[in-house]
């Protein structure tokens, strides 16, 4: 199921990068944009499993501070109404 949930997050990311630019410049987004989640999923794999080492459940605390830090950076810079 996690996976799914991804790809369909992956996706709807680049339909939405890909309409932000030009037609010229959606080609160079896109395969950034690639890059960039498939660099995203090699420091998740790798990071995981080094948590995970230390305890358990390191890895799902990690993911709520960063979740965390993320809502109050969105929150911090969010484009005025």
């Amino acid at each position: 199921m996690v996976p799914v949930v991804q790809l369909m997050c992956c996706t709807t990311l680049l339909t939405l990068f890909s309409q932000a630019v030009s037609e010229h410049e959606q080609g160079k987004m896109m395969g950034s944009a690639a890059a960039g989640f498939g660099l995203s999923f090699a420091i998740n794999a790798a990071l995981i499993g080094i948590l995970a080492m230390l305890h358990l459940n390191t890895p799902i605390l990690v993911a709520a501070l960063l979740l965390f830090a993320s809502v109050i950076l969105m929150l911090k810079y969010r484009a005025p109404a």
